[in-house]
């Protein structure tokens, strides 16, 4: 990948779990960077 990622994970995300995102940051660390969003679920650009 060439590109940097933000990940905003929610949370409260009840379909699927906070280690797939850090799984995919921890793979990924100079490109990737997990921002955990506190109080938000699935769709924490709508939350």
């Amino acid at each position: 990948w060439d590109k940097r990622i933000l990940v905003a994970w929610g949370i409260s995300d009840k379909y699927l779990s906070r280690s797939e995102a850090e799984e995919f940051q921890r793979n990924n660390p100079s490109i990737v960077k997990l921002n955990i969003i506190e109080g938000a679920g699935h769709m924490p650009q709508e939350d």
